[in-house]
């Protein structure tokens, strides 16, 4: 999926029904002999600001609040 760098994404968290806010903070394209692969950083809304490769995320994500509503209500 293509993201912007800006754009706020809500994931889910796995182990509860928290929402968290992230940011999309970097977008990192890789070329090697095998091709190209984009991926992207994210940040959470700690203290310490924390980043994260967006492919290492356990929970689901939502690029808006209706659909996420809709997930949440069924």
């Amino acid at each position: 999926m293509n993201y912007k760098v800006g754009q706020v994404l809500y994931m889910t968290n796995p182990k509860s029904l928290k929402i968290i806010p992230i940011q999309i903070v970097e977008e990192v394209t890789r070329t090697t002999l095998n091709g190209s692969e984009k991926t992207y950083m994210i940040q959470f809304p700690d203290s310490k600001k924390t980043r994260a490769d967006i492919a290492s995320l356990k929970g689901d994500l939502f690029a808006d609040t209706k659909e996420l509503r809709d997930i949440m209500v069924s």
